[in-house]
């Protein structure tokens, strides 16, 4: 009897130990709805393939859908305008694009100003081997649902909506 105690308490501790470094690495959920600003974020990784038609279309599809969520859109000039508050409502994003012969990938990336630390992230692929403006438009399309689901509208109230 004790060794089949022993058997199982020695099996238990081998499945915490295995699954302990899984619930270590689980990202934490972040709470989206305290943001309420969005600015562009400039680097050397958005201008990979500047020169493309493509990634300069996507780019103003997706940043027109991000003004059509909750979060304002604004200039970088008028960060300096800003309350401490609403510097802690802002975010950063940052469009990513790349685009290769058979396969491209979009990726935009929503952080911290301090830190640059990312709080939410989307990424999706498309193949360009067969239509690519139809693969690409089909992965902004998903890239923007994404968005939309993370950063709705705000609710129009009863009130507002009948003025």
């Amino acid at each position: 009897m004790k060794k089949s105690n022993l058997l199982w308490v020695l099996l238990g501790a081998f499945v915490i130990t295995c699954l302990a470094p899984l619930s270590l690495q689980a990202k934490k959920k972040v709470d989206l709805s305290t943001y309420r600003y969005v600015t562009t974020y400039t680097d050397d990784l958005r201008y990979r393939d500047y020169d493309k038609w493509n990634y300069r279309n996507t780019e103003a599809t997706i940043l027109e859908a991000i003004g059509k969520t909750r979060l304002q859109l604004i200039e970088n000039t008028e960060i300096a305008k800003m309350t401490d508050l609403q510097k802690m409502q802002l975010l950063l994003v940052r469009f990513t694009m790349n685009q290769h012969e058979q396969d491209g990938t979009i990726t935009v990336d929503f952080m911290t100003p301090g830190n640059k630390k990312p709080v939410a992230s989307y990424r999706t692929s498309f193949k360009t081997a067969i239509n690519a403006s139809e693969a690409l438009e089909s992965a902004t399309e998903r890239i923007i649902k994404k968005i939309e689901k993370d950063f709705p509208p705000e609710p129009v109230d009863g009130a507002n909506a009948a003025k």
